[in-house]
């Protein structure tokens, strides 16, 4: 585990053009495997996981500082969920080191929710570990497909990812989104306007209802979209060679 300049741990693997790959909120490298595996043929692969930090500004520093590390000039950036978040963060702060960007089942900065999560921090200070460790599952655990054919999802990965994090990291988390609901202010039509975008979405995914992705559509006006139907938030769980045939086609050789 290496604990370079505030990353907990990350990967690099594969030759040629930058590829930051970033997880969703549990921060696990493991769920990000087959994507590793697929693009480490083509592209030079950084899959970073989050350290415990309290703003989005210092994790994406801290992301920018391991790109510096590996000599890393200028990448591509794929973020889902959690990870769009981060990715839109990373966008914004280092536009220039960013040669596209996709971002997958995700949404863009929401004062609202800040407000609401700001008042749940409120309770998870002093919530018992057991309990806050239980809960988090829980919600992490909703957005899962349910176990069927033909969607290959291994809950021991899955469950070690919930098992790793500390109570530090659940609530840094949290205070995260907050920070970026906050602070990165987004206008309709200025989002990364120079950079190519890919939204990739699906329309039952109960994190991005039809207002949050009407929402992405005018922050990003110039990006190629692509709806997945039915998948909830699990597009790449559930169709995973169309989910690396989208982003292949985006990224290019």
């Amino acid at each position: 585990m290496d604990q370079t300049n505030g990353i907990k741990d990350y990967q690099v693997q594969g030759a040629g053009p930058g590829l930051l790959l970033l997880p969703g909120a549990t921060g696990s490298l493991d769920l990000l495997e087959p994507q590793v595996n697929h693009f480490q043929k083509r592209f030079r692969v950084i899959a970073t996981s989050y350290p415990p930090v309290p703003t989005m500004t210092q994790l994406v520093d801290n992301i920018s500082k391991v790109l510096d590390r590996e000599g890393i000039t200028r990448t591509n950036v794929v973020g889902g969920s959690y990870g769009g978040l981060v990715a839109q963060a990373f966008a914004r702060r280092y536009p220039r080191r960013v040669i596209k960007l996709a971002l997958s089942h995700t949404g863009a900065p929401d004062p609202d929710r800040a407000v609401k999560l700001e008042r749940v921090l409120k309770f998870l200070q002093y919530m018992p570990d057991a309990l806050l460790r239980f809960l988090y599952k829980r919600r992490m655990s909703a957005l899962l497909p349910k176990n069927r054919e033909g969607a290959p999802i291994d809950r021991r990965k899955f469950d070690a990812s919930i098992e790793r994090l500390t109570r530090e990291d659940i609530i840094r988390s949290f205070e995260r989104v907050v920070d970026f609901d906050r602070h990165f202010v987004f206008k309709p039509g200025e989002g990364a306007r120079f950079i190519p975008v890919l939204l990739i979405m699906a329309d039952d995914d109960p994190t991005t209802p039809v207002r949050v992705r009407a929402r992405m559509g005018e922050l990003y006006p110039h990006a190629e979209t692509y709806v997945f139907h039915g998948t909830g938030h699990a597009a790449p769980l559930l169709k995973p060679e169309e989910y690396l045939a989208v982003l292949d086609r985006f990224l290019g050789n």
